[in-house]
């Protein structure tokens, strides 16, 4: 008896190929679970490219909002109408410089931004031709938003405004 009888095994053979359905199934080599290593690297670096883009937005947030209306004030002075007074141009600047400090030290009022960006929304859809109307509402919401003209900072809203002479008749 040779020795592959003796041991229970049979001799492994070129010439006979290996039945459809094994009782074994072949495991396959992985090359590695998860994640790849230069996936997890490329992840890592994003997220850190992120992070830092977040932080310098924080650091610089009332710098990059005085640029922008810089941008804003820029746009607007050269669409002006002719009709518009002296008196009313220096309000304009006035107002203007005033928010553009008042975003450059930070101290914002977050009820007080909506009705600017309205207005200045407003403005914008109407800068092909703005009238002098236009530019006296713009003055108004810049004068409101840092307080000018007003006693205690902002004036009430329209219709609180309806709401408080409703009240005292």
């Amino acid at each position: 008896m040779s020795d592959a009888e003796s041991s229970g095994t049979e001799p492994e053979s070129a010439a006979e190929p290996s039945g459809p359905f094994e009782s074994e199934p072949r495991t396959v080599p992985v090359p590695g679970r998860g994640c790849s290593r230069m996936a997890f690297m490329g992840c890592g670096l994003t997220t850190l490219v992120l992070a830092l883009g977040m932080l310098v937005l924080i650091m610089y947030a009332s710098e990059i909002a005085s640029w922008g209306l810089g941008k804003i004030r820029s746009e607007i002075e050269q669409s002006l109408p002719a009709d518009l007074l002296p008196s009313e141009r220096e309000r304009f600047n006035a107002a203007f410089d005033a928010v553009i400090d008042k975003v450059a030290r930070g101290d914002l009022d977050p009820r007080g931004l909506p009705g600017l960006q309205a207005e200045l929304e407003r403005y914008a859809t109407r800068a092909a031709d703005p009238s002098r109307e236009d530019v006296l509402a713009v003055i108004e919401a810049l004068e409101r938003f840092v307080g000018i003209g007003t006693e205690g900072g902002e004036e009430p809203a329209e219709e609180e405004a309806d709401a408080i002479e409703g009240v005292s008749t």
